[in-house]
């Protein structure tokens, strides 16, 4: 095989634009480092299109593949001067050049120079220009393109002088540096230009380069790429028009290939050896390049780091003990070998400045809350002694990397805190990250569908049928169903097939929504930058940017943080009472009876009905009981049986015992179940004598499945153990053990740092249910479909929500008195919070509204204030005190609105007089009717507030469907009858013309979709309209779209008391009963005959209670059962199915 490298190679990070992979979908060296292994390269290039996206993990995987990697871009060259200028008529126009880096300065320039690209350049794309080229040439290797680049560009135009100038204007910029690139991918327009491009490098006495603008890894990739192109420029394959490469040519070809194609310029391939020879970067991922942070005068970071926590000493525990000061010891030692002293104080100083001006700071995230130093700062509200959290499994001294803390916020202040430390550190050392979206196995599938001309309809039963987890391979060869279609479709075959080589590809870029890198000087000067809609980014992510040395910290928002700070701010106005969340009683009686109820709307991490669930199997009496509810619900150990062994050990159901004494001190709080990977540490401790950073090593390996590192730690924990004179048999099944738990191991420090959120705001909802409502509710006040069901849990606390009331609603959800919340305006659709808030203060300012006319000629002289806005409070009922002619004035506002304006407009124009205008009359309607009442309220709030449509009928309903919309999911029942409102209709019709419809039915408790055919309506039904109230009778079945529910029978509300059968039971007393009064009851019973059988339920003295079945069949509607509760009293009466 013929020596040969490649310098010029696009990746998947090209975006859709190449698809060879560096790193495969299960992190091994990927098809484009293969194939250069098996042609026998020894060095690669990367040259993405205008980015270094992929540089990193290139340099990474390259060296671990053995092969010395090659890097560099390439750019676009603006046609003009100045790539800044963007007015300029061949602004968009653009050349291609590659830029390779020789040394580390030149990568510093290749990172300066993209960064420059993006920032200042970008114009449709990042761009460069000749004078930032040669500002920043030095360690530089540049080739001179395509046939898109300038040289190859002027030839294929028949401008030879301008090439050679071009060719001359780079040479005196690198000089021997500068190569006129040679490519054959079996297009003409490149054979026409190869003959002018080796005689202008002749003339000139450069160099020339064999390049392959390789896109691909393998030959039988091409349609991979084309596909790939087809979806990046949103085209389809039969497009003629469409963008494509003319070849198939494009792959990484052996060196023979090569030397095939240029057997008459052999000195150009030659000319690949020799730039690789002389590319030599060393990109160093062993530094720190932590920012620095200024102590005061006499400290340096490490001195003023120890005084700051023995000031935390005092705070936290009051006096000195020496289980504090050795574990700050020992942390701080370990911190300071490691370099991070200055780490810690850039956390300490952002988060101090946050709990200064009153920012919620969230009590830890992960790892981090095992750090006592973190605790001592103030960084984390969690003791790590108190519950046997570990350093070592944040900061390994044994390995060093860079600490990860990541910090809750509160979600509408977390960007102040991110200010804070852009003004300390400076805007251009602060930034954010980027994010890579990859093809995963459903969107792979729509995007090749759409690019190939299917269906979306046919693509979205693909994609349902594609099970979590599981890639389109796996899919395919294990799915019946996909067999199935794939065998009567071979397009749809064809189709998978497409999609799962191009499944895990990047597809575009984002922005991590969290993470801020921070560094010591200009983010270019270590990474290069990229742009976002939001401004610049970095173009490496969040874990190469760690493995850099570079400090990353995740600035998260968490909306739960203001729930608990506003609450408590509620609770001290309400009540003057100060609650201190840090020093919450942690064994509050009434808090664990609500969970162990699972009374849990609205409390951080455990409202899911799963949750719910198992929190009322457990019944949780302990704070570690709850960190242990998070720790076991995540589908491991759901799957494994791990949660109900749990549950039946903590409440006496199993016996258990501990396999060795050693170890019941380490899993006693969790009834011997390894729950913890904290816990496989201090087992490997106890048991073996093995350090915690060694124990570290054990659990990451046993996590990961890592084996080479688990043989080897077995070794030693049986030597260990043998040194314990603990049996090796015994020893050998405690490590298995830790090998399977180790699998389902939780990170004990975030689940307790998690469970005191918990906590908090349980105990919040227990002791000050008013004062957490409001906060919840205002927490989500933008979003009706978590509003509605926390409204009704108001109700079910008994706390009493008035609705939106234009003279007493704040902007937000208040509370007043003890067991009252009035609504606020900013619920109110097509409002906004300056609106309200303008709205709020001239209230506040002027006095209450008198009427509705007042209102308006007050509210128009706001420019935050609109006519649609008028209307949506009108009908969320905020206006009803004013006037209750809602219809009325709806119809009148565009004249009252322009009546009001004009008499502001003359008011400010000072031309007021004894003529001026009067209020425009508002044409009276009357008092909406309650469905109008309703439907208005629905329109305004997202949902009904004050009523429901189907209250009337929920008393009947109740006794003959079997099911309410949300207990479907969880009945285990197949068939059902079901009732509801009809929210949404669409008829369709089915590939052989059948009518059918799928409607949103709702009820009082959810809603559902559900799918039927119009020959199945009765013929008081002959097509099923919004808003209609119906009774369905069907099943849920499995289909190749999900589960769904099929509708078999249905009836309008009316229909459905007279059809669907039932028991109709009448509760009677015997007091003053006779024949003739029996026989009265048959007479009246009769006039509603139908198949309703009646039994009567007599109460007597000396029986007690017995029951007489009848003949008699009735027909029940609310006008019959009225009728029988006038009679017999409200309760007399009870329908079975």
């Amino acid at each position: 095989m013929r020596d040969f490298v490649h310098l010029h190679v696009h990746t998947e990070y090209s975006l859709l634009d190449g698809v060879a992979q560096i790193v495969d979908n299960k992190g091994n060296p990927g098809d484009l480092l293969l194939a250069a292994q098996v042609n026998s390269m020894k060095a690669l290039a990367i040259t993405d299109h205008g980015n270094m996206f992929g540089v990193p993990e290139f340099y990474q995987t390259c060296h671990k593949a053995k092969l010395k990697p090659i890097l560099g871009s390439e750019f676009y060259l603006a046609t003009g001067a100045d790539a800044t200028d963007t007015k300029a008529t061949y602004a968009r126009k653009n050349y291609h050049l590659t830029i390779l880096s020789r040394n580390d300065t030149g990568f510093r320039n290749l990172t300066k120079l993209s960064s420059y690209s993006y920032s200042k350049g970008f114009y449709y794309r990042p761009r460069i220009d000749k004078a930032i080229l040669e500002q920043h040439s030095e360690g530089l290797v540049v080739l001179s393109g395509c046939l898109q680049g300038e040289v190859a560009n002027s030839l294929r135009n028949d401008r030879f002088e301008d090439a050679l100038a071009s060719a001359k204007k780079m040479k005196e910029i690198f000089g021997d540096n500068f190569y006129i690139e040679l490519m054959d991918n079996g297009m003409a327009e490149q054979k026409a230009v190869m003959k002018d491009l080796i005689e202008l490098a002749r003339r000139l006495d450069i160099k020339t380069v064999a390049t392959n603008d390789v896109h691909y890894s393998l030959k039988n990739d091409a349609a991979v790429q084309d596909i790939a192109l087809a979806i990046g420029t949103r085209s389809t394959l039969d497009d003629p028009k469409r963008l494509k490469l003319p070849t198939q040519e494009f792959y990484l070809k052996s060196g023979d290939e090569m030397f095939e194609i240029f057997r008459e310029v052999p000195e150009a391939l030659n000319t690949t050896l020799a730039i690789a020879e002389k590319c030599n970067v060393v990109i160093d991922f062993e530094q720190l390049r932590l920012p620095a942070y200024e102590p005061p005068k006499g400290f340096d970071s490490f001195t003023y780091l120890s005084s700051l926590c023995e000031k935390g000493i005092k705070a936290r525990y009051g006096k000195k003990t020496t289980a504090v000061t050795e574990r700050m010891g020992m942390e701080l030692d370990v911190i300071k070998n490691m370099g991070f002293s200055s780490y810690f104080l850039i956390v300490w100083d952002f988060i101090n400045y946050a709990r200064k001006q009153g920012i919620a700071v969230g009590p830890g995230r992960g790892s981090g809350a095992g750090s006592i130093v973190a605790y001592l700062l103030n960084i984390t509200d969690i003791d790590p002694l108190k519950y046997d959290l570990l350093f070592e499994r944040f900061l390994n001294p044994g390995r060093i990397s860079m600490p990860d803390l990541d910090i809750d916020f509160e979600e509408a202040r977390r960007l102040e805190v991110v200010d804070y430390v852009k003004g300390k550190y400076g805007e251009d050392s602060v930034g954010q990250i980027i994010t890579y979206n990859k093809m995963l196995a459903k969107g792979a599938i729509r995007d090749v569908g759409r690019v190939m001309g299917i269906d979306l309809k046919e693509c979205d039963i693909l994609t349902k049928l594609i099970p979590p987890g599981d890639d389109i391979k796996t899919a395919m060869d294990s799915s019946g169903d996909i067999k199935k279609i794939t065998a009567a479709k071979p397009k749809l075959k064809e189709l998978l097939l497409n999609a799962s080589r191009i499944e895990g590809r990047k597809r575009h870029f984002g922005v991590h929504a969290a993470g801020v890198v921070i560094t010591p000087g200009e983010i270019s000067d270590f990474v290069p930058l990229a742009r976002s809609k939001n401004g610049l980014i970095t173009q490496y992510d969040g874990d190469y940017l760690t493995k850099m040395g570079l400090l990353k910290v995740d600035f998260l928002g968490l909306k739960t943080l203001t729930v608990i700070q506003d609450a408590v701010s509620d609770v001290y106005r309400n009540k003057k009472i100060k609650i201190d969340l840090n020093n919450l009683p942690r064994d509050d009686k009434k808090t664990f009876q609500m969970l162990s109820r699972a009374r849990t709307v609205g409390i951080f991490q455990v409202e899911s009905e799963g949750m719910r669930d198992v929190l009322r199997k457990m019944k949780p009496t302990l704070f570690t009981d709850l960190s242990a509810v998070l720790a076991l619900y995540r589908p491991g150990p759901m799957k494994s049986g791990m949660v109900d062994e749990f549950i039946e050990r903590k409440n006496g159901m199993r016996a258990y015992e501990y396999p060795h004494p050693l170890l019941k001190d380490i899993l006693e709080e969790t009834y011997g179940v390894i729950l913890y990977q904290e816990q496989v540490m201090l087992i490997a401790r106890a048991l073996a004598g093995f350090s915690l950073a060694k124990a570290d090593v054990l659990r990451k390996a046993m996590g990961k499945k890592i084996m080479a590192v688990l043989e080897a730690q077995k070794e030693d924990f049986m030597k260990g153990c043998a040194a314990n004179k603990i049996p090796e048999k015994l020893a050998g099944e405690i490590f298995d053990t830790l090998v399977h738990f180790a699998e389902y191991g939780f990170n004990k420090s975030h689940s307790t740092a998690y469970a005191l959120i918990s906590y908090q705001t349980a105990y919040l909802k227990t002791n000050f249910p008013l004062e957490f409502m409001t906060a919840l509710l205002n927490s989500v006040i933008g979003d009706e479909k978590k509003l509605s069901p926390y409204l009704a849990e108001c109700e079910r606390l008994g706390i009493g929500v008035k609705p939106a009331d234009i003279n007493a609603s704040d902007v937000y959800f208040s509370s007043h008195g003890d067991k009252t919340i009035i609504f606020g305006l900013l619920a109110v659709k097509n409002t906004g919070e300056k609106a309200c808030g303008d709205l709020v203060a001239d209230r506040n300012k002027n006095g209450k509204f008198k009427d509705f006319n007042d209102f308006i000629a007050r509210a128009v002289a706001l420019t935050s204030f609109n006519k649609r806005m008028a209307e949506f409070l009108v009908k969320a009922g905020a206006c009803w005190g004013l006037s209750r002619d809602s219809g009325g004035i709806i119809e009148s506002l565009d004249m009252m609105m322009a009546s009001a304006e004009s008499a502001n407009r003359d008011k400010l124009s000072g031309q007021e007089s004894l003529f001026a205008q009067q209020p425009a009359a508002v044409e009276l309607k009357g008092e909406v009717t309650e469905t109008q009442k309703l439907k208005y309220e629905k329109e305004a709030l997202g949902f009904y507030f004050t009523g429901h449509p189907l209250t009337r009928y929920e008393k009947y309903f109740r006794y003959f469907r079997t099911s309410t919309l949300a207990g479907l999911e969880n009945s285990g029942v197949a068939d059902h009858t079901l009732t509801g409102i009809v929210k949404e209709v669409k008829n369709l019709k089915t590939k052989k013309g059948k009518d059918m419809f799928v409607i949103k039915l709702e009820d009082l408790t959810g809603v559902l979709e559900l799918v039927g055919y119009k020959d199945k309506l009765p013929p008081d039904m002959p097509e099923i309209k919004e808003d209609s109230i119906i009774a369905v009778k069907g099943s849920i079945t499995e289909a190749a779209s999900g589960k769904r529910f099929f509708g078999e029978k249905f009836y309008s509300a009316k229909e459905a008391f007279r059809k669907i059968p039932k028991k109709l039971k009448i509760y009677m007393s015997t007091a003053g009963l006779d024949e003739k009064y029996i026989n009265g009851v048959v007479k009246e019973l009769k006039k509603y005959p139908g198949n309703t059988q009646v039994s009567f339920v007599l109460h007597t003295k000396k029986r007690g209670k017995w029951r007489w079945a009848t003949e008699i069949g009735v027909t029940i509607d609310s006008k019959f059962l009225n009728g029988l509760e006038d009679k017999f009293g409200e309760d007399c009466w009870k329908i079975e199915s």
